[in-house]
């Protein structure tokens, strides 16, 4: 009833059993609608990194430390893994670059983690042939999030990665050198608009692009600064009223085809 509060006790062990979010039932209820609504909802991680204890020795304290933060955090994903240099960690997922510094700063933080946090990357989606090779993956596409879950390369056919939206606000003489920037990350201009000079400054451009997210995610920012003098601002879509707020973000613009190649590295 409204205002009563109540508790269950689950038997529940472990963090990990549990998620914020779950729904809870009586046996034999029919739920699937709620079910469906709920999986709607949910968010997808489109940023991922190795995470990894500064010393193996603190394995266990840091997996420990990350279950309770990621039940607190359900948007992370958080999966075993092994680097051949690092040792044990976790592949975790994040909704964005803000996001992953957060939840590194809370790990550190709160949990006093001295952690190494890999470069992040992005998911691809590939499409594998053959019947049984579309059983074995459970699909015709499947999600990859780190190198070691590629197929073998005889069986891929296609190669798909996320693409992001955004908007670019620069003064006009910066133009040239960031559109050369943006080509370079493989970024397409889809619209350009020359805003109204105010006093004592000069003109601005207002460019919407579209780019794969992989090409932004680690120094692009950085470059956009250095070639504005530190003007130029890269906004979402969506935020058109705050332009002139010094921010960095973007919108997702879905999946497209990509030319990518896979490239072996041996060490002699």
């Amino acid at each position: 009833f409204p205002g009563q509060v109540g508790y269950l006790s689950a038997s529940i062990k472990t963090p990990t059993e549990v998620r914020s979010g779950s729904i809870l039932h009586s046996e034999g209820a029919d739920i699937k609608s709620d079910l469906n609504s709920k999986l709607s909802n949910l968010t997808k991680p489109m940023v991922f990194a190795g995470l990894y204890p500064s010393s193996q020795a603190d394995y266990e304290a840091l997996r420990t430390s990350l279950s309770k933060l990621c039940l607190n955090d359900p948007s992370v994903s958080n999966q075993n893994d092994h680097h051949p240099a690092l040792g044990a960690g976790f592949r975790l997922g994040f909704l964005g670059l803000l996001h992953m510094d957060v939840f590194r700063q809370r790990l550190e933080q709160e949990y006093d983690a001295d952690v190494i946090l890999t470069t992040p990357s992005v998911p691809y989606k590939v499409r594998v042939i053959g019947s049984e090779n579309i059983k074995k993956y459970g699909g015709e596409w499947i999600d990859v999030t780190s190198t070691a879950q590629l197929p073998p390369e005889n069986i891929t056919r296609e190669y798909q990665e996320p693409r992001v939206v955004g908007t670019l606000l620069t003064p006009d003489v910066s133009l040239s050198a960031i559109e050369k920037l943006i080509a370079s990350r493989r970024g397409e201009i889809l619209d350009r608009n020359l805003l109204e000079k105010q006093s004592f400054a000069d003109s601005r451009i207002l460019l919407t692009i579209d780019f794969p997210l992989s090409e932004i995610i680690v120094d692009f920012y950085d470059k956009l600064k250095s070639l504005s003098s530190g003007f130029a601002r890269f906004i979402p879509l969506h935020s058109f009223c705050t332009m002139y707020k010094f921010s960095f973000n973007y919108s997702d613009n879905g999946w497209r085809s990509a030319d990518l190649v896979r490239v072996s590295q041996k060490t002699w």
